[in-house]
């Protein structure tokens, strides 16, 4: 099934030479973004240093793909419920997770073309932060050399997704948060904007343009993603127990944007005329919490399950559960201790009752830890 949809999508895929102006947006050129980290842990190390010789996959997409939007929205709704927690497919801890996450990115990226919904975005780094990543960190489920090899054209892909632009380059949308410096268009006119973050670790995030010639208006479409906006992805196979939104702070130039609520796209607006040196500061929360299998189809949450997520990271409990369970009301807490991999763990109790309960680790699923991502829901006594 995912082979033949695999194919079905590349189909769609290629090159666009003088048609883009007839699509809603269009990526900016992955050889015009570089995202890197000072660790040397950014998207490109990780996919050549996991599997050499990989390219990400052309996301230009073809002359008639305007003809095609019906088609792919059914492929899209076909496949976006068989996707898991982690973006990836099937049993989170024994199938490997590198096809369905490069398919779902991928497929999401594409959406994201064709509707400018952030929704499409909050698929792709779902799958990228999780399960592609998980894919090249396994050493539990001995993943396959094609796991690996998809897995890691997702992370070669990450960079040239972050950016898009309207087809008139007015208005640039954020679709990812990752540290990076890119060369941008917007009417002719160019200037680089840098990110600078440690996202998906901390939640703070900067940018500032650069070598901007004068003035340029130019509107830029933050995400808002949905662990922040607690926006339900359509048809995804999870939702927030926690419904109530924890949206960052923004500010511009040191001033604070009023009431940064997303639109109906799911992206917060800053239409200004920018300078050089200008800079755009969002600090998002990165609270703990709890994610609720529900019904793909009616959006309904389904109790007796939780698993754990810290802003796109999803987190295994590390730990043996020995019959116990999670309680929505107790949630878990940071650590500031940091797992082999660099990452913070969390720690908690299994169980309602205090004198029974169980401690707990938890760790991010993406490090190919063993453990288990969905615990039993246990219900708090009062």
């Amino acid at each position: 099934m995912v082979k033949r949809m695999m194919v079905g999508l590349l189909a769609l895929i290629g090159l666009l030479p003088l048609a883009a102006q007839q699509l809603p947006l269009h990526f900016v050129e992955a050889d015009s973004v570089m995202a890197w980290s000072y660790d040397g842990r950014d998207f490109g190390n990780v996919a050549r240093q996991a599997v050499g010789g990989v390219k990400p996959l052309s996301l230009r997409l073809a002359a008639d793909a305007m003809k095609h939007v019906d088609e792919v929205g059914e492929v899209w709704r076909t496949f976006q419920p068989q996707l898991n927690v982690a973006g990836g497919g099937g049993d989170l801890m024994t199938d490997g997770q590198g096809v369905p996450a490069s398919y779902g990115f991928h497929l999401n990226a594409l959406m994201l073309l064709l509707t400018a919904q952030s929704a499409h975005a909050d698929g792709m780094e779902r799958s990228l932060f999780n399960a592609a990543h998980r894919a090249l960190a396994d050493s539990v489920t001995g993943t396959s050399e094609a796991d690996r090899r998809a897995a890691a054209e997702v992370l070669m892909s990450a960079a040239g997704t972050i950016y898009a632009l309207s087809a008139d380059e007015a208005d640039l949308f954020v679709n990812l948060y990752a540290n990076s410096t890119a060369r941008l268009s917007s009417q002719g006119r160019r200037f680089t904007l840098d990110q600078i973050t440690e996202m998906p670790a901390d939640g703070r995030v900067k940018f500032r343009l650069m070598n901007v010639a004068g003035s340029m208006p130019l509107r830029i479409h933050l995400r808002i993603p949905d662990w922040a906006s607690k926006r339900r992805v359509p048809l995804a196979s999870y939702c927030y127990a926690d419904t109530k939104p924890c949206l960052p702070r923004i500010f511009v130039n040191g001033h604070e944007v009023d009431r940064p609520v997303p639109n109906e796209a799911g992206y917060v607006v800053i239409d200004r005329t920018w300078r050089s040196l200008d800079e755009i500061y969002i600090d998002f929360p990165l609270p703990v919490q709890y994610v609720r299998p529900a019904d793909a189809q009616s959006g309904a949450a389904r109790s007796g399950a939780l698993a754990l997520q810290v802003g796109p990271l999803v987190y295994a409990v590390t730990t043996g559960v020995e019959g116990r369970g999670l309680v929505q009301q107790i949630l878990p807490k940071t650590t500031g201790r940091l797992n082999a991999q660099g990452h913070e763990q969390l720690s908690g109790r299994l169980g309602s009752e205090s004198e029974t309960s169980l401690p707990f680790v938890a760790e991010p699923y993406a490090d190919g830890v063993r453990g288990t991502v969905w615990i039993a829901e246990e219900l708090h006594s009062q």
